[in-house]
């Protein structure tokens, strides 16, 4: 979830020294470009829990701000549970890629996990492994 602030604010949480390249790489790969046609951008104002803004769009710009963490490993927990179909399939097309092109990243990552705990068929079927527990 978002805190109150800027959306600005919220990604640099991850990582205070990110660049805007950084910043913009996050933002387009979570399928969150849409912060760009916003008013104030990144400098737009979200509430508590991201309020003026829908919920999959908070989701995206979470989703954003863990690919701003450093680290090999993302662990999303039904990180798609509030987007539309197409959005969701955007999302998983881009970190497919950037999972096979980890060090076309800004900051060069490599070796980049990515694990989804997810009730969605559209993210299971794009997994290259699938663990299901009952």
């Amino acid at each position: 979830s978002l805190m109150s602030g800027t959306i600005r604010s919220n990604l640099l949480l991850a990582s205070p020294s990110a660049s805007e390249e950084m910043i913009r790489w996050a933002l387009h790969t979570a399928v969150s470009d849409f912060v760009y046609d916003l008013p104030d951008g990144l400098d737009t104002i979200c509430g508590e829990s991201g309020s003026g803004l829908s919920e999959g769009q908070c989701q995206r710009i979470a989703i954003a701000r863990a690919l701003l963490r450093p680290g090999g490993v993302l662990l999303l927990d039904e990180a798609t549970s509030s987007l539309d179909p197409q959005t969701e399939a955007a999302l998983m097309d881009n970190l497919r890629v950037m999972v096979r092109n980890a060090s076309d990243s800004p900051d060069g990552r490599s070796g980049v996990t990515v694990i989804f705990v997810s009730h969605r068929e559209a993210v299971i079927s794009g997994a290259d492994r699938v663990l299901r527990f009952s």
